[in-house]
């Protein structure tokens, strides 16, 4: 009973704790801030169920595969459903559907993975694996910048690893044959989840697994080498099927990067890609990576690294001093593997610094798959989850051993996690007070962008707007009126570039082909477009307005906040060198397009080139497509043809890796909800 009330106790208070934390979400009007974008009303209509690989908006503006499809697809299963078919606030549906859903499966996963990994003292250690998991320095800051993908497959990550531990210690006998087959669909359910959402986060999930099977080999073998060796191998298998099962249900958009031969790193380009990013990118040393302390905290300023706290490192000393107790406990396969898993993560999250930086630059280079982690800080996820892991069973074992003869049991077995408890609230304090930046932030819309979205969705027909130097988070575009912007379409960093660039010969043209109706330099609203030294400068915002007010062929027809420019002449999205065009959009991958006037004809179509796209005429004839100077896309139309269907073929590989993922989530599904007495009665 006193355990029972303990942790009714101690379960208050976390979810108390966590209202503190995160309460500011649910009551500001909408959750601004990082790299969490802002949807008006009018562009969720824009949002299909329907995978698509080829998206409008991507490529600055101008058309691109859509390297992150399972993300989008996943903001589309919210924003359709909910918005569109049944009318809800966006708002509502976005703050549970996204931030509701990281607290919960955050809380969810923790607890699921110390009763897997620490049964008989999950107990009061539950809450304290919880506070430790979702109030960390690293998911904070994770969280407070807007990354929200990167937050859900981090709030899942301890599922994903109870999943594959428990099945682990499934022996695959007859009698347990059915659990052991639930149990791998389970992990593949989860972990194709967390793949889809985020690969980078999926990859180091697969590392801490990879780990956990290395720590079994290494102490079954040390007991029964011959025996031990062939379950292991069984067990190594079973994971590797786990892997392949969660990878057909990403199938949707694995599939067509496999056969694109696409490499969504690369394709970003070498700021992605080069050991000289990595070394920029390596905010962390050792000291803030072993004391769980993100270098960002609490500001959570770009490249702005902080001093170490030492009060930090008695967060590694109570984990690493689960350590002490392992010969005493039946745990100890559990305690060393994730002492060396909090020793992984804190080696790779310091990235290039030494000790022994050249490692990870190897690896970097080498290792399949590392060239995704230029940001070495996502490795923090393991040392967060051991940490959550070993500090509950440190908290555990010395509470145990404590005896005061003139304090009452219950002061005496609990005063070790109150002081602790009480000691991380201190440490991260920040958090606790209302002062964390960024989506903690309560933010409104400016109203100038409220009604610059007016005067663009008024405005018919297609046509981009171009914005200086970048365009804003609260920016209104729709794929048929999207955005540009200027610095990565004339690679220009300053006004001075940007000027030179826009006296160019064909730079009119260019823009004109682009279908640039809008020149706009936004209102920097929260201060992250024109800063010097991290503060506004409304000196570079007027360099910028200077350079486009000195353009002869842009007519300024707002001012103030947001200024407005408009070119003499724009295309539409399509348009003939000879005669009229019209076009009826199908979807954004296909196009029907029809000529009044007959005649030989070469027909452009302002988006981004690639070899993917192909015309058909109604006698199946097909017409191929070709980059214009501008690194558009043109075909020629024979004399006597009145329509022409565009289409962008590796669709296609998205429908047939569509199948492949419904196939194997329906295997999976069966496996869950079939009975088990169905199964021994087969």
């Amino acid at each position: 009973m006193k355990r029972s009330i303990s942790w009714i106790l101690y379960s208050t208070f976390f979810f108390a704790c966590v209202a503190v934390v995160f309460g500011k979400w649910f009551l500001a009007k909408d959750i601004i801030g990082g790299d969490w974008p802002y949807l008006f009303r009018e562009m969720l209509s824009t949002f299909c169920l329907t995978p698509l690989l080829w998206a409008p908006w991507h490529g600055n503006g101008a058309g691109g595969v859509n390297l992150l499809l399972g993300l989008h697809l996943f903001q589309s299963m919210l924003i359709v459903p909910f918005t569109q078919w049944l009318g809800l606030s966006w708002m509502l549906v976005y703050k549970i559907g996204w931030y509701g859903l990281f607290i919960i499966l955050s809380i969810y996963s923790s607890r699921e993975l110390i009763r897997t990994v620490f049964p008989s003292k999950s107990g009061i250690s539950e809450p304290i694996a919880g506070l430790i998991y979702l109030t960390n320095s690293y998911v904070l800051m994770l969280v407070s910048g807007g990354q929200m993908g990167v937050a859900l497959a981090y709030a899942v990550t301890p599922l994903v690893l109870a999943s594959f531990i428990r099945f682990g210690s499934l022996s695959g006998e007859s009698r347990e044959r059915f659990s052991l087959v639930r149990s791998m669909a389970l992990a593949i359910v989860v972990l194709g989840f967390q793949m889809m959402i985020d690969l980078r986060l999926s990859y180091i999930t697969l590392v801490a697994v990879f780990v956990y099977q290395i720590v079994l080999i290494i102490f079954r073998l040390s007991r029964d080498s011959r025996t031990l060796l062939r379950v292991e191998l069984r067990q190594i298998v079973m994971v590797g099927l786990c892997v392949v099962g969660a990878a057909l249900l990403n199938a949707f958009w694995f599939l067509p990067q496999i056969l694109l031969r696409t490499n969504p790193v690369v394709e970003l380009g070498a700021a992605y890609t080069s050991v000289g990013s990595v070394r920029f990118f390596s905010f962390a040393d050792f000291s803030h990576a072993l004391s769980l302390l993100q270098p960002n905290w609490p500001e959570n300023v770009f490249g702005k690294s902080g001093f170490l706290q030492p009060e930090f490192l008695v967060i590694p000393l109570v984990a690493f001093g689960s350590l002490l107790f392992i010969n005493s406990s039946k745990f100890k396969t559990s305690v060393i593997y994730f002492s060396l898993l909090a020793l992984i993560g804190t080696f790779f999250s310091k990235g290039a610094h030494e000790p022994f930086g050249g490692i990870y630059l190897w690896l970097f280079k080498y290792v399949p798959g590392f060239v995704m982690f230029r940001d070495p800080t996502k490795w923090y996820l393991l040392t967060v989850v051991s940490y959550s892991m070993l500090i509950p069973f440190t908290l555990g074992e010395i509470r145990k051993r404590l005896v005061f003869p003139r304090v009452s049991k219950t002061l005496t077995y609990s005063g070790p996690c109150v002081v602790f408890i009480l000691f991380w609230i201190v440490l991260h304090r920040q958090a606790f007070s209302g002062m964390l930046p960024g989506t903690f932030v309560n933010r409104l819309l400016p109203a100038v962008y409220e009604s610059y979205k007016t005067f663009i969705s008024n405005q018919p027909g297609y046509f981009r707007t171009l914005w200086v130097p970048r365009q804003s988070r609260f920016t209104f575009a729709q794929p048929y009126k999207p955005a540009m912007e200027a610095e990565p379409l004339f690679e220009a960093t300053n006004a001075a570039i940007l000027f030179d660039q826009l006296q160019h010969n064909d730079t009119q043209e260019r823009l004109a082909e682009l279908g640039v109706r809008y020149v706009v330099v936004p209102f920097d609203a929260l201060g992250e477009l024109f800063t010097s030294d991290r503060t506004y400068d409304d000196s570079k915002k007027l360099s910028y307005e200077k350079v486009l007010d000195s353009i002869p062929w842009l007519w300024k027809i707002r001012d103030g906040e947001l200024a407005i420019y408009e070119t003499p002449s724009y295309r539409d999205l399509f348009w003939t060198d000879k005669g009229s065009v019209s076009y009826k959009a199908v979807r954004y991958d296909t196009y029907e397009i029809s000529f009044p006037d007959k005649g030989e004809r070469r027909v452009f179509f302002s988006q981004n080139y690639h070899p993917g796209w192909f015309a058909k005429g109604p006698a199946g004839n097909s017409y191929t497509v070709h980059k214009t100077k501008f690194g558009l896309m043109e075909f020629d139309v024979p004399d006597g043809v009145s329509q022409v269907t565009l289409s962008f073929g590796p669709q296609r590989y998205v429908w047939w890796g569509g199948v492949m993922t419904i196939v194997t989530l329906l295997i999976c599904i069966v496996v869950l909800v079939l009975p088990q007495k169905l199964y021994y009665n087969r």
